[in-house]
């Protein structure tokens, strides 16, 4: 039996080596979890990545709370070698040392034969894959176990999708090319400039309506609760685009209650700020528990982004306008040393303020902002991330022609405001469109003028909705749907027509169920139509 259970350990590793090799030809783009994983082996945790389609691997050792690298075998008793073979000590301190004196962009040459799998990999990147592996293989496996706890099964694979989302179903739906058929039921009405709607996970069934005056209201069983979750109107500007803009729940917030708010303080400038839930009543916020995250001067009182949500790492992701007022003057979007017209991505899992992410596409580059996780992006209105594969659609705002949806990857650069859409936009014409990337979907002015971006349905109660992307126009009223084709294309259908509501948003229940937001005063839910 031990033969047999060591074979298969090593089947369960080589079989998880050749998958994330492949990974990269047969993933979508942007899932990061496609290209890492965790494999125990003999109740040893292996943090593995892919690197240029070569499998690095760390072991993490949980009772010394520390990462080391090592090689990784997948035909380990062919070569008569075991399936772990650590780095010595020596070879580790001396790595250390080169990391210390060294610039990020010189390589490791390995002097040993056995260590080639190293070869031509930078310090930066290993030392990025060290922090991974003790941040992330801890999160994961979870604490040694005690004698009286039951040991952990020999194979564990991470898990993909959001921590703060609900899994889906084992088994998923089939995604129809037809034209889903929709109509709005209202939830309800009365409300000031709405602008977000989300869930905090939590089992409750609770909603939370964002107002752009400074309030947060909580919807449960279709009905208002009484007073609020919060109020922090004395604090915001809300002029223009500007105001209380989302908020964001923890991962954990059913542990730890804690929350995070965007908005625009009385300078008018950006503020990312956490506090806690009451201890006493769970429908109101604490406010002496209020910290600031992070601040950053917004120029003018439009174009600032203003969304924040957790991805499918645990990470915070932060949309950032270019600042306005309008034209990019000032090259914001393609500029690495501002954080204006990006996505950001940062780690809020922190006793004061947060750290950078080891794997942000920029770290460790001079002249860069290492926060930026994607670049050359106008007004990003509204992101958000598929729950069944953790696809990041994104909608941004264009300038006079075209609106625009994507789908964001690490490093990724959207273009603007070299482009507007697939249209040139500064220069006007042949300009270099070398490492851009482009929409999946667009449309002009015709058909609207600000589009707000909405979800990738993965709810139950409408089957022909489902695998398809929503998202609506601000100016016009009217909402599409992008319909996913064989060939890797998205078709745009009309589900809404033009109509005086005012789109500010869209939202997702615990179920995955959607919500429009009506920026005249009301919430609806998104129904099959008869």
């Amino acid at each position: 039996m031990g033969i047999m259970k060591r074979w298969i350990d090593i089947l369960v590793v080589a079989v998880s080596i050749v998958v994330l090799s492949t990974a990269p030809l047969l993933a979508p783009s942007g899932i990061r979890a496609a290209e890492e994983t965790i494999v125990t082996s003999a109740n040893l945790p292996l943090f593995i990545r892919v690197h240029e389609g070569n499998p690095l691997a760390c072991h993490f050792d949980q009772a010394a709370g520390s990462a080391q690298l090592g090689v990784l075998s997948p035909f380990p008793l062919a070569l008569g070698r075991s399936m772990w073979r650590p780095w010595p000590e020596r070879k580790i301190k001396r790595f250390n040392r080169q990391v210390k004196r060294a610039a990020n962009n010189k390589t490791i040459r390995a002097k040993r034969k056995k260590n080639a799998l190293y070869k031509g990999i930078s310090k930066r990147k290993l030392r990025q894959f060290i922090g991974q592996c003790e941040q992330f293989v801890p999160t994961v496996i979870g604490p040694v176990p005690t004698q009286d706890s039951t040991p952990p099964p020999s194979t564990t694979i991470a898990p993909t999708i959001a921590p703060e989302q609900t899994l889906p179903p084992v088994a998923t739906p089939p995604i129809t090319s037809s034209v889903p058929n929709l109509d709005l039921e209202t939830v309800i009405g009365g409300l000031d400039q709405p602008l977000y709607i989300t869930h905090s996970n939590d089992q409750t069934g609770r909603l939370f309506v964002v107002e752009q005056g400074g309030r947060i209201l909580v919807l449960q069983n279709g009905s208002s609760v009484p007073g609020e979750f919060l109020n922090i109107s004395g604090l915001v500007s809300t002029g223009s685009e500007q105001g209380l803009l989302s908020i964001a729940f923890h991962p954990n917030f059913t542990q730890n209650g804690r929350f995070f708010i965007n908005y625009t303080d009385v300078a008018g400038d950006t503020v990312i700020a956490e506090y806690s839930v009451s201890a006493e009543n769970p429908n109101q916020a604490d406010l002496s528990s209020r910290r600031e995250i992070l601040t950053f001067d917004q120029p003018a009182t439009n174009h600032n982004g203003g969304l924040l949500k957790f991805g499918p790492d645990g990470m915070m992701y932060v949309a950032s306008g270019d600042g306005g007022p309008g034209n990019d003057p000032f090259d914001r979007g393609q500029d690495l040393n501002t954080l204006l017209g990006k996505i950001l991505r940062i780690d809020v899992n922190q006793p004061a303020g947060y750290a950078i992410p080891a794997d942000n596409p920029f770290v460790g580059m001079t002249g860069t902002q290492p926060e930026i996780w994607a670049y050359g992006l106008r007004n990003p209105w509204r992101f958000s991330f598929d729950r069944v594969d953790g696809t990041m659609f994104l909608a941004d705002v264009g300038q006079s022609t075209r609106e625009e949806v994507d789908i964001i990857t690490r490093g990724g650069n959207y273009g603007w405001s070299t482009m507007e859409g697939s249209l040139c936009f500064n220069p006007s014409t042949d300009c270099d469109q070398t490492g851009l990337q482009l929409p999946i979907s667009e449309y002009g002015r015709s058909e609207g003028g600000s589009i707000t971006g909405g979800y990738r349905y993965r709810g139950a109660e409408i089957a022909d909705l489902y695998g398809k992307y929503l998202f609506g126009d601000f100016l016009s009223g009217r909402a599409w749907v992008l319909i996913p084709e064989a060939d890797g294309s998205w078709r745009r259908e009309q589900v809404l027509p033009a109509s005086s509501m005012a789109i500010s948003s869209f939202g997702e229940d615990e179920a995955g169920e959607l919500y429009l937001v009506d920026y005249n005063g009301s919430v609806l839910r998104i129904r099959e139509g008869i």
